[in-house]
């Protein structure tokens, strides 16, 4: 038996080249396969979430329980035909005083309920990866930037893929309002079109992500990224990574996977403690991962005066972003994506 034909590893059911999960309509959710021949598919699938419970749930006027073999505390089965009634269900047995375990992620209950992972059959190259990098203006006596600031914007934004394709998008200083939304419409385009199953960023969540968001409202632009129109979301969330605590506001999008390699440096350092920063262009030096030293590291009012007088030296410091950004994250992502095949 192969390795990855362990059904206690990889899972019970082996359909192969799933790429994501979404929600469908009521009682269905949506799931992405990637053909052989690069393309994809979409199936419509049935969704039964569910909770176990430590007892029968006969007597609070529930016939949807199942009593699961063994002995072990949380031995019913509960399942219901979708999100708003597994939410009802639960807000039910917590006012009732009964014991019981639920996932709260939909896509987890999906694969955990089918005993399906993502990835299956699937090589790391064979997945549709794109890498953002936005650079930003400040305007005078900061250095920060700031999205809410009348007199701030973005002065362009990097895209690449795995394929080797790139385009920069880059705002008209003359003509900041009309050329950043035009940008802000382009860049959603290119995702829809080219649509990618991971988009990867480096501070992707601290920055790149809340910075195009604060954008997009302020120009009126909707940020529907999900491969079903469906918009960007975030919330808080903390991530402690060994002495660490990390706060961020954690984004998705339907049908897609975001990846920051700012925090897989993060983990990475926790075993080897060998960074000397977390930056890009930190992680890009220590990897050897950088061909132009000083592109790699213009930022600043400097990055500001080649936005403004040399555009050939700011097309290169942004290009030069997003491809040290899909390197960071060649080197440092594989290890998760052979976890996405073992565990829903």
């Amino acid at each position: 038996m192969r390795f990855e034909e362990n059904t206690i590893l990889f899972g019970s059911d082996p359909t192969p080249r799933i790429v994501a999960i979404e929600m469908g309509d009521t009682g269905t959710v949506k799931v992405y396969r990637r053909e052989q021949d690069g393309s994809t598919v979409c199936d419509i699938e049935p969704f039964h979430p569910f909770v176990w419970a430590d007892s029968d749930v006969a007597d609070l006027g529930m016939d949807n329980a199942e009593k699961l073999a063994g002995d072990l505390k949380f031995n019913w089965l509960v399942t219901v035909n979708s999100w708003k009634e597994l939410i009802a269900l639960r807000n039910g047995l917590k006012n009732a005083g009964r014991t019981f375990f639920a996932l709260t992620d939909p896509v987890q209950h999906y694969l955990t309920h089918t005993g399906r992972t993502l990835f299956k059959d699937l090589r790391p190259e064979e997945l549709k990866r794109l890498q953002i990098e936005v650079l930003s203006f400040c305007g005078v006596d900061r250095d920060l930037p700031d999205a809410s600031t009348p007199e701030d914007h973005f002065m362009s934004i990097a895209l690449a893929d795995n394929s080797g394709w790139e385009e920069l998008i880059v705002v008209d200083i003359a003509n900041v309002e009309e050329s950043e939304r035009a940008a802000l419409k382009r860049l959603t385009s290119i995702i829809k079109e080219r649509d990618p199953d991971v988009i990867e960023g480096h501070n992707l969540f601290k920055f790149d992500l809340p910075y195009l968001v604060a954008r997009a409202r302020k120009a009126k632009v909707k940020l529907d990224w999900g491969r079903s129109g469906g918009f960007l979301r975030s919330r808080p969330s903390r991530l402690q990574i060994a002495e660490k605590t990390i706060d961020y506001p954690k984004f998705t999008v339907d049908g897609r996977h975001f990846v920051d390699t700012f925090l897989l440096a993060q983990f990475y350092d926790v075993g080897m403690r060998s960074l000397s920063g977390f930056e890009r262009t930190d992680v890009a030096q220590h990897f050897s991962l950088t061909s132009e030293a000083d592109i790699s590291q213009l930022g600043g009012k400097e990055l500001q005066r080649a936005y403004s007088e040399d555009a050939e030296r700011f097309r290169r410091r942004a290009l030069c972003a997003v491809r040290e950004t899909r390197a960071v994250a060649d080197l440092l992502s594989p290890s998760y994506f052979i976890q996405a095949q073992i565990f829903p």
